[in-house]
């Protein structure tokens, strides 16, 4: 079985960008290929070659049409794009100068006008021939385009759509005129994706909910799973002796805050309280 997977950004081990190769990590690379977005190459061996559309080169197509706006590369970047992808990198900082939105819908506009529909690219897809493809369902219009060139065009034999965000709803700016404007926009393509889907995976039981009553599909829960590549040697497999913990435990928290994530380490802290209070065995920093 050979999968074709779209992402915007490259895979990486970092947490957000590694979720695809986790995924895919029992596959046989040679029966993976992926296609990214942003300006990175990825550093992952999950995929035997991967696949990048230059978004500087998008942009620069609209006046210059026969640029070709996408290569292929194998999971070692190529010295001779360092620069280029470097140029890119810049290209998305200046978005802190203007409105979010206002930064999001000229970025639509210009892929809308750019010539990212290559030769390069069919001739990667032709030539893999999945019979899946599997993709995140995004909040970049752009990016879902680009998704449903790939199902019409080349017609794969299972198509897999994956939800990890709200892409589809109207609660979380609903007061924002530009936020309305670009989820209106967004709402259009998704519809068309998730139609277009012989499954689609939603990360968490709220979001298949969710999901399940927009668009009236019966979506399949799926998580992250808990491995990555250069994985843990289980026990008992391993000579090497277990680490030892410190007394008492202490246990390092460094992500955000945000989307109820502080509800969920409040919990943890009630736990660790109930934990300690025969002596303090563990500490939450």
């Amino acid at each position: 079985m050979k999968i074709l997977v779209n992402t915007v950004d490259a895979w990486s081990r970092n947490t957000g960008s590694d979720t695809m190769s986790s995924l895919l990590s029992s596959f046989d690379s040679k029966d993976v290929a992926s296609i990214n977005i942003r300006a990175r190459r990825s550093e992952s061996r999950v995929a035997g070659s991967y696949f990048h559309i230059f978004e500087e080169r998008v942009i620069k197509s609209i006046f210059r049409p026969s640029i070709e706006t996408g290569e292929k590369y194998l999971p070692q970047p190529g010295k001779e794009n360092y620069e280029e992808l470097a140029q890119e990198t810049r290209l998305y900082r200046k978005r802190r100068l203007l409105n979010r939105y206002v930064y999001v819908l000229i970025r639509e506009i210009l892929w809308k006008l750019g010539h990212w529909k290559s030769q390069a690219l069919d001739e990667y897809v032709s030539s893999f021939a999945p019979d899946v493809f599997f993709f995140p369902i995004e909040s970049y219009i752009h990016f879902n385009r680009l998704n449903l060139y790939i199902i019409r065009k080349f017609k794969p034999k299972r198509i897999v759509g994956y939800m990890w965000d709200d892409n589809f709803t109207y609660k979380q700016e609903p007061c924002n005129p530009l936020y309305l404007l670009h989820r209106w926009w967004l709402r259009k393509n998704v519809k068309k994706l998730v139609a277009s889907c012989d499954a689609v995976f939603a990360i968490c039981p709220k979001m298949k909910k969710e999901l399940d009553a927009e668009f009236g599909i019966d979506s399949v829960l799926l998580t992250k799973p808990i491995r990555s590549e250069g994985a843990v040697e289980p026990a008992g497999n391993s000579c090497q002796a277990a680490p030892s913990l410190s007394n008492p435990i202490r246990i390092l928290y460094t992500g955000k805050l945000i989307i109820g994530r502080d509800e969920t380490l409040a919990l943890v802290a009630d736990a660790i309280r109930t934990i300690n209070k025969e002596g303090q065995k563990v500490i939450l920093d």
